[in-house]
Order: structure tokens, then sequence, then C-alpha cells
């Protein structure tokens, strides 16, 4: 009986013994210190502390399946022969570590960076918890992030953006140059900060479907991207931080936004609501949606795009305390979109300058607002006016028996020529100084306004 008994605890005690892990935090240098983790802990499911993975020879995670939970972060960096992630499918939750940056205290999740050989995330298939923030950066040989498909909370148990931690709840996608399109990733609702940038090679942002609001978005700096298609369901974001797209041309894929509001835990002073600078824009379209845009003591600042046409897109009311900010913008001549006339009205602080005719100054926007009336006819226009631009003389030409009042203003508001008019109209303006004319024509319940350039 004694015999039996000793044997029992015998048979517990190596299944125990089997079962331990290592205390504190790992750090594996070397392809023989992971070869030899299950020799030396067979059976370890759960870690304790942080791991880093970072070694000039490391190849295979292969010896690291038995681990289903890491109560630290992950880190996977630097690993220049690491192809695969293969080994790691049983991980299900990462949790987080406390470090430093820039002289605060911020967390860390997964990390994933400077991997050069690697390829692919598979191998994360099960992950679905990560405590603090994702960070995918600097894996050229990446080109979509396939393999994160579980992952559906980030952040649990902190407040999100009411975390004193800013990273908590981040996902920042930068610097993977092979990088071609999110892919099949996770089922992340809400974000305190999204950060992709860098990725020279990105296409598009589809995989991103189950986003639907964002403390920030920051995109900047891929120079192939054309469009936001894949943040179709964002609905709300605290800032629009969009700089340095090379090929984006409009907010395409923005079309259910519906406000670009500060957070309740963002700095009030000094916090930018909607940024956009140096890209290919030609018109905001895809944020006709959007209802509101900015908190007080904000600002909104349209700097250095270079195609920029137009403000049309631009459709949410800007709050009365925001400070607008339209400059260096080599195309834009149109600036009297409603929220900006609307802002300017209402005695906004603005600085606009170094733009088009017609966008130049306050002064200019304020007088295009003045003579600026919108069509409601509901269809095309019937009012055609050439050539433009004009040198010595503008041909009005209706297309319908009505007879237009026709009144043509500089864009200080000063009527230059009015007249009502049927059929065809030729007006000499060789005498006019060179600038952008409004045009306004109004028959019964209908009005057309366009715009013309004297050279």
């Amino acid at each position: 009986m004694k015999k039996t008994t000793f044997t029992l605890l015998l048979s517990f005690a190596c299944c125990w013994l089997a079962a331990q892990c290592p205390t504190g935090d790992i750090i594996f240098s070397t392809q023989g210190q992971i070869d030899s983790f299950q020799i030396n802990y067979p059976g370890c499911e759960r870690i304790t502390g942080k791991v880093t993975i970072s070694g000039a020879d490391i190849s295979s995670l292969q010896s690291l399946s038995t681990i289903d939970s890491i109560k630290g972060s992950l880190r996977i960096v630097n690993n220049p022969v690491l192809v695969s992630l293969g080994g790691l499918g049983n991980l299900h939750y990462v949790g987080e570590s406390l470090i430093q940056i820039l002289g605060s205290k911020a967390t860390e999740g997964l990390t994933i960076a400077g991997n050069t050989a690697l390829n692919s995330l598979a191998g994360l298939d099960n992950l679905r918890s990560v405590k603090a923030c994702v960070s995918i950066g600097g894996n050229p040989s990446l080109t979509t992030l396939d393999g994160l498909d579980s992952l559906s909370s980030l952040g649990a148990g902190h407040g999100g953006a009411g975390s004193e931690s800013w990273a908590t709840y981040s996902l920042s996608i930068s610097g993977n140059k092979g990088l071609k399109t999110i892919g099949k990733f996770g089922n992340l609702d809400s974000l305190y900060i999204l950060q992709i940038t860098e990725n020279d090679s990105l296409l598009s942002l589809k995989g991103l479907e189950s986003i639907r609001s964002v403390g920030e978005l920051y995109v900047g700096y891929n120079a192939l991207l054309p469009n936001f298609k894949g943040l179709d369901n964002l609905q709300s974001a605290g800032r629009l931080y969009i700089e340095g797209n090379y090929s984006l041309q409009n907010f395409e894929g923005l079309e259910n936004l519906g406000t670009i509001q500060c957070h309740s835990n963002s700095f009030q002073e000094g916090w930018i609501s909607l940024h956009v600078e140096g890209n290919s824009l030609v018109s905001f379209s895809g944020l006709e949606n959007v209802q509101s845009i900015g908190c007080a003591y904000s600002t909104v600042k349209i700097i250095g795009n270079w195609h920029l046409q137009s403000l049309s897109g631009i459709s949410g009311a800007i709050d009365s305390l925001v400070e607008v900010v339209i400059q260096d913008n080599p195309s834009l001549s149109i600036c009297e979109v409603q929220p900006v006339c609307d802002f300017l009205s209402n005695g906004g602080p603005a600085t606009i300058t170094d733009n088009a005719p017609g966008c130049n100054s306050v002064a200019e926007v304020e007088a295009a607002c003045i003579v600026s009336i919108e069509e409601t006819s509901g269809g095309e226009p019937v009012i055609v006016f050439s050539p433009n631009p004009a040198v010595v003389f503008l041909q009005i030409q209706i297309e319908d028996s009505e007879i237009w009042d026709i009144s043509l203003f500089d864009l200080q508001g000063r009527l230059m020529y009015r007249q009502s008019v049927s059929g065809s109209r030729i007006i000499e303006i060789e005498d006019w100084p060179a600038g952008v004319y409004a045009l306004r024509a109004v028959s019964g319940g209908r009005a057309y306004t366009g715009r013309f350039v004297k050279e």
C-alpha cells in the first residue's frame, strides 16, 4: 500500500514538474535557446513575464508550440533569417509591459519589427487578445498581414482613450516597404490610435472593415495608397492626420464617417482635429457625410496639397472656436464651401494665404461666400459660358427658352455686369483685371453659379 501511494505521488510530482515554466522575463537570442525550451520546460503553457525573441541565427519558433499565453509583452524583433512565425499557433493571449518613451510611461503588447526575411504572420492565427498596443514595423518582406485573423480584443483591461498609457488600444503598421494590402486582419471594433505610415507599396486598406471608431487616424507617407477603401465602416474619429500620401486623390472609403471631433481625453489646447498636408488630393470627396469637425481650441490645417483645386467634399460644421489654416495649396481656388463660409461668418479665426486666386486671403473667401449660391434646379446646368480662361470676351449660352438674370462679380464681391439674358450673349471683358470671377444666374426658383478666369 505504501509503495502504491509513493508511486502515485511520484507520478503527480512528475506531471507538476513537467508543466513548470520559467519565471520573470525571457530573452531568446539564439536558435539553441529556443530549441532547448521544451527540453528545459516540457509542457510549459503560461509565461508570467515578457518574452523577447531577437537573434541573428533564429530561424524557427517551432519549439515554442506549447505556449498559450504570455502575461507580459511579446517582442519579435531584429531576426534577420526568421521567415515564419510557425510555432506560435497555440498562443491566444499577450499581455503588456511598461516601457519608457521620451520620458513618459507607456505600455507595449505585441511588437513585430525589423525582421527582414519574415514574409507572413501565419502562426499567430489563434491570437485573440493583446492587452496593449500592436506594432508591426520594418518588416520589408511582408506583403500582407494575413495571419492575425482571430485578433478581436486590443487593450483589454484598460479604458482605451482614457488610459494613462497613450499606447494602449493602439495599432501601428509602419515601415513595411513590401506591404501591399492589410489582408485578413482581425476583428477590432475601436482603437485609440490607428497609425499607417511609410508603407511604400501599400495599395489598399482592405482588411480593416471591422473598425468603427478611432481616437486618432494617422495615415502618412504611403506612396501608392489611392484612397481609404477598407475603412468603409469607420463612423467617428477624434482626429484625422493625413500627410505625404503622394497618390491619394480623395477620401473615398470614408463615406460613413460622421464626426471628426476630439475625444474626451484629448489635450484640448493645440489639438489638431483635421490635418491634411502634402497629398495629391484634388478634392475632399468622401467626407460629404461628416456632420461636425473639431472641438474648442483645436485646429484644422489644410497645407501644401499641390493638386487640390477645391474644398468640395467638406460638409461638416466647423466648431466656431477652431482655428482654420489653409495655405500653400497652389491650385486651390474654390474655398467657399458652406462649412468654411459659416465658420468665417461666425468670426472664426483663420489663416488663408498662398493659395490660388479666389482662396488667397480671408477677404477673398468671404467675398466668394457672399456671391456663392447653390444650384437649386436639381438637374444639369443650362448655363454654359466660354472660353474659360477668357481674355477678350465671355460668351453666355442659355440652353432653354427661359430668361435668366445674369450677374458677374469679382471675388471682392463687386458687381461687374448684370443683364437679363435669353439665348446667347457676348460680354466684353478685355479691360477687366486678371483674376477669378463668379457668375450667378437666376430664373424663377432656379439658380446656378459658376466661375471663370480672366487672363
